[in-house]
């Protein structure tokens, strides 16, 4: 089993749940980090934007990130989506209204995504709510054009694709996606699998008490106890606690930014 410390970084001042048994994934956990600073910069800047779907391209010397703008102020419409039917596409089954939010800002962003590569650069796509179903999609498009990105990281994912197309990018691309979820987040709990929807990815589930988890050493009963304390522990406050675990300051709240 992995051990989780959570230790104090002195040189930046960040909290941090390091993998002592997996130096590896130190690396990992500081791309994780970014992301979530990334999908945070993305609600205030952007470089493209059409119609409803806005997206921030961020170019470090070795990376480039394309980040997908979520919608935090807006998760009655996210909700609502959930009864949107899937459609068949190229990349599999996806849900239409995310697909067709996407597809408006497709072409810009394989644009990127090709520039990145040509430039020997790694590639990097992000996002939090809506902006994590954006970069699934968009991570699947661009490995139908050769563009496959080195990393896919999303906070609070909505299920973006059906259960057939879930189990094939599982089977071989599982390790690609990364998918942070913070406690009780009602948003990864749509659309609901009873309309055939399912996750992809590595789980990163953050218990109520800020402890890290991987989705190998995450039962069930685990997950079920853990939200039922988050429940007790938000009880008589404002707000659920599906909610408010689904905005971006309290993933970055857990993972140690703020």
């Amino acid at each position: 089993m992995i051990g989780i410390v959570r230790v104090q970084d002195n040189q930046n001042g960040l909290l941090k749940n390091y993998l002592l048994d997996c130096p590896g994934d130190i690396k990992m956990k500081n791309l994780v980090i970014k992301a979530a600073k990334y999908s945070a910069k993305a609600y205030d800047e952007n470089t493209i934007s059409t119609g409803t779907t806005q997206v921030l391209v961020i170019q470090e010397n070795d990376a480039t990130w394309i980040v997908f703008r979520g919608t935090e102020g807006k998760l009655n419409d996210i909700i609502a989506d959930a009864k949107i039917r899937k459609e068949v596409t190229d990349i599999g089954e996806i849900h239409r209204g995310f697909n067709d939010a996407y597809m408006l800002v497709n072409e810009d962003a394989i644009a990127f995504a090709k520039k990145a590569k040509d430039a020997g650069k790694k590639l990097y796509i992000a996002g939090h709510s809506l902006g994590g179903a954006l970069a699934v999609i968009a991570a699947l498009y661009f490995n139908l054009d050769g563009l496959s990105p080195d990393k896919v990281i999303t906070f609070g994912c909505p299920r973006v694709v059906g259960k057939e197309t879930a189990e094939k990018v599982n089977l071989n691309h599982k390790r690609l996606f990364c998918r942070v979820v913070n406690n009780n987040d009602v948003v990864t709990r749509i659309p609901p699998r009873s309309l055939g929807y399912s996750h992809i990815g590595d789980l990163w589930y953050y218990k109520e008490s800020g402890e890290l988890v991987m989705d190998n050493d995450l039962s069930w009963w685990d997950l079920f106890w853990d939200r039922i304390e988050g429940r007790l522990e938000d009880f008589g406050e404002f707000g659920t606690d599906g909610l408010k675990d689904h905005f971006m300051d309290s993933y970055k709240k857990q993972i140690g930014i703020i």
